[in-house]
């Protein structure tokens, strides 16, 4: 029998995913599969392979698969789907929370039920959130030329009196300028 490490158990446990028992499962190593099964279509079957779901990345960084019944079809993250597979939730918490930060690790050993508050301040997400706020900006002109650099955009808001919240809508490209300038990260 092969040896389990700290962070990769030895054995894949198989169990049904919440709300699509009979269709799909997920295992103790964060894969989830389609079920075999025989699928009615009109007066005929066809019979449904099981196999692996890939799954794919979201903007945030988390996985999701795509899973359907009769009715539906929802994409869903693959944490969520581990954790309330494999993860004890006695007090019926709402978030789950990857210990080591890693989006991607989705093992049972990785993951813990917490509520809203202790996921967001969990870790360095707090430090990554503020440090994304203090990233050097270049302010220029409508063609290009150099105007200032500045700091970040709050030391470029307090700077010249404009809004932040502008300043950052042109920085992440939902507008193209601000204040008749172009703003970038430098």
């Amino acid at each position: 029998m092969e040896q389990g490490t700290k962070t990769t158990p030895a054995v894949e446990v198989w169990r049904p995913v919440r709300d699509f028992e009979g269709l799909y499962e997920v295992s103790n190593l964060a894969r989830v599969r389609s079920v075999e099964r025989y699928v009615q279509f009109g007066r005929s079957q066809r019979f449904i392979e099981s196999h692996v779901l890939t799954p794919q990345p979201m903007p945030t960084g988390y996985l999701t698969v795509s899973l359907k019944d009769k009715k539906r079809k929802v994409s869903r993250t693959v944490h969520r789907i581990v954790a309330e597979a494999f993860v004890p939730n006695p007090n019926n918490l709402k978030d789950v929370n990857h210990k080591d930060e890693d989006k991607t690790n989705n093992l049972p050993s990785n993951l813990e039920w917490c509520d809203r508050k202790y996921n967001i301040n969990y870790g360095t997400g707090k430090y990554r959130k503020t440090e994304s706020y203090r990233k050097p900006i270049e302010q220029l002109t409508i063609d290009g030329q150099h105007v200032a650099y500045f700091e970040s955009a709050r030391q470029a808001a307090r700077v010249t009196n404009y809004k932040q919240s502008r300043l950052w809508a042109a920085l992440s490209g939902k507008q193209k300028t601000a204040y008749g300038y172009q703003w970038r990260y430098v």
